[in-house]
Order: structure tokens, then C-alpha cells, then sequence
């Protein structure tokens, strides 16, 4: 029996009615082909073929690297710390470092805590398992029939910035906080990938970057959108943190998703404006002194994207500059494309008609 994809219903329908197109011959000047390579054809394609569009020619500039062996020799320990290191186009902008078994220790109790929040926060847990766009409309104010664009940039965000934290998670290879306590049961079932950095802190992150941006390029001056820049990141640190209260992941994973997610969201919205940001270098050790027992708070996380020369900075650290002097490594992100420019600038017609602004 045949399969017919769309359906035989379809099918059926089609061979009744096709005589009544004629039997004429389609000429050529019936045929106008399409431009090559044209940026208006963004319009024509479904938002599946767009995402696709538009993941091809991110991951052409990013890359994630490490300087340990995929083959460890036995009985030959590394004698360098290992480090991932994170680049857009060349340029490296941040570094993660593997978490010691005494920092493992200091979070675990951490971990643990967050369980008491669990009664009220299962519902959150359970609905942002894979997508949580609503959770951004609600904090907008936008409804969900009127933003599909906005909702398409929403979702590219997450798209790349999830693929961007695997990498790390598999060079990081760190355990789950159930394989090394018996006291946390997880929420969900626990994701069978390494643990940092968070895939849903870097999403989140990458995500806030994106809005708070958007909300800006829109006009929007006023006090009640501050005050939903201000949701937007609180939505975001909520996401992180209920990875947490889950008991799938440490706080200091989230912040190792915070230096990826600022990243990308920043390199997204250069591509869409056609600039280049710049941002400082930032690590995360959750070895260092201010990470080990470091909690993902909202207010640290505020100061990474208010106010990055705060000292000291929670749960990341400033890369030096060269030559030091109290100076901090920064690194231009971003470029042109037209295809990013495509969609930032329907999410923007979206946010301003819904808003009267346009």
C-alpha cells in the first residue's frame, strides 16, 4: 500500500480535479525564477528552514576548544589545568574550568536546599522542560498571535545557545548532583549529559541578553519597560534556578551557562544590527575562592550584566589584560548578516506595533 505523507484524502482529491487545469503546456514566460541568494526569500520559507538558515551561519564562527587529551594516556595525569575555551570567530571571550571534588563537595549541600522549594515550583520545572517562550511573552506583555516573529527570535536564541553549551558539557564531563548524593532525588528524570554548564542558565541568559536588547533598539524608553528588562532577566535567573531546585544541576553550572549565554546573546544581537559589541573576558572557575560555595543569586547576576568592574564578582571571574595594571581583557563580537538582520528587525516590528510605536 502506498504511504502518502499528506494523507490519501489528500491524494484523492488531487487526481479528481487535476483535468480541470487543462492540458496546456506551461511556457516560459509563465517561469519567473527567484534571485539567488536573496534575503527577501527569508520571507518564503517556513521558520523550520530560517532556524536552519540561521544556525548554519552562527556555528560557522564559534568554536569550543580544550587542551585535554580525548585520549588520556594511563598513568600520564595532565600537567596543566584543563580549560575550555570559548571563541567567536577567532577571538577567544571566555574559559570554563572543570569542577574539583572539593568544590563538588561545597555545592552538593546547596543543591540539596533548593528541594524545600519544590511545592511551589514543580509546575515551572515540568513546563520549561524543553521551550519556555511564554514565560518571556508573559513578562513582555505581548500576546503570543501577535509576536511570531519575536517568538521565531526567541526560540533561535535558545536553539543556538543550547548547542553552544554542549560542547563544554562534554569536555567539561561533569557528574549530576544525584550520582554523587543519594539525598537528591531529582525532580525529573536526570538528563543524561554532563552537568556544566547549564544548557537552560545558558539559554536563559542568552535569551534576557537578546530582549533587554530588543526593548532598547525598539524606543521604548519608558518606566514600564525598564521595569519589563527587569522581568526579563528575573525570568531568566528563575529558568536557571529551577534546574536546581529539579536537583539536575549545581549553581556553579549556571554560572558557566552565564558566560556562554552573554556571549551569544550578544553575538546575536550584533548580527542583527549589524555592529560589533564588546564584552569583557570572563572565566568561570568554580574552584576559585568566590565560586566554590557560590549560589546562582539574582543580584550577582544583575552585576554581571549592569555592572561588570564591580568587585568582586560572584561565581565568575575578569580575565587580567596584558601587562595587568588593574586592567581587564575585552573582545569585540559580532558582524554583519543579513539574515539575522532579516528577523531582528520583524521581532522589532512586532515588539513596536504591539506596543503602539510603530
Amino acid at each position: 500500500m502506498p504511504f502518502y505523507p499528506v494523507g490519501g484524502a489528500l491524494q484523492s482529491a488531487a487526481m479528481a480535479l487535476v483535468h480541470h487545469a487543462g492540458t496546456d503546456d506551461v511556457t516560459t514566460d509563465q517561469i519567473t525564477p527567484l534571485a539567488p541568494n536573496a534575503t527577501a526569500h527569508m520571507e518564503r520559507w517556513s521558520p523550520n528552514v530560517r532556524a536552519m538558515l540561521l544556525q548554519m551561519e552562527f556555528l560557522q564562527g564559534f568554536n569550543t576548544s580544550t587542551n585535554a587529551a580525548s585520549r588520556p594516556k594511563k598513568g600520564k595525569p595532565t600537567s596543566k589545568p584543563v580549560k575550555v575555551t570559548l571563541s567567536w570567530q577567532g577571538a577567544e571571550f571566555g574559559y570554563l574550568y572543570p569542577a574539583s571534588a572539593d568544590t563538588l563537595a561545597a555545592q552538593l549541600p546547596i543543591v540539596r536546599a533548593y528541594a524545600d522549594q519544590r511545592g511551589d515550583r514543580t509546575g515551572e520545572v515540568l513546563s520549561q522542560l524543553d521551550y519556555f517562550t511564554d514565560f518571556y511573552l508573559t513578562a513582555l506583555g505581548i500576546p503570543a498571535g501577535r509576536a511570531a516573529h519575536l517568538i521565531e527570535l526567541i526560540l533561535v536564541t535558545q536553539l543556538l545557545s543550547g548547542l553552544c553549551s554542549m560542547p563544554a558539557k562534554h569536555m567539561l564531563a561533569c557528574r549530576r548532583p544525584d550520582e554523587l548524593d543519594s539525598r537528591i532525588m531529582s525532580l525529573i528524570p536526570s538528563p543524561s549529559h554532563g552537568s556544566l554548564p547549564s544548557g537552560h542558565g545558558t539559554q536563559a541568559v542568552a535569551i534576557a541578553t537578546v530582549l533587554n536588547t530588543l526593548l532598547t533598539h525598539a524606543g521604548l524608553e519608558t518606566a514600564d519597560m525598564r521595569n519589563r528588562q527587569r522581568l526579563v532577566l528575573a525570568q531568566s535567573h528563575r529558568i536557571a534556578v529551577n534546574r536546581t531546585v529539579a536537583g539536575v544541576h549545581y549553581p556553579m553550572d549556571n554560572w558557566a551557562g552565564a558566560v556562554i549565554g552573554r556571549a551569544v546573546g550578544e553575538i546575536i544581537v550584533a548580527m542583527g544590527i549589524g555592529t560589533t559589541r564588546t564584552l569583557p573576558v570572563l572565566q568561570a572557575d568554580p574552584n576559585a575562592p568566590n565560586s566554590q560555595a557560590a549560589d546562582f543569586a539574582l543580584a550577582d547576576l544583575k552585576l554581571l550584566f549592569d555592572n561588570p568592574d564591580a568587585k568582586p564578582l560572584v561565581g565568575v571571574q575578569e580575565v587580567p589584560a596584558r601587562g595587568g595594571k588593574g586592567a581587564v581583557q575585552a573582545v569585540d563580537l559580532g558582524g554583519q548578516s543579513d539574515l539575522f538582520a532579516w528577523l531582528w528587525g520583524k521581532a522589532l516590528e512586532d515588539i513596536q506595533h504591539v506596543t503602539g510605536r510603530s
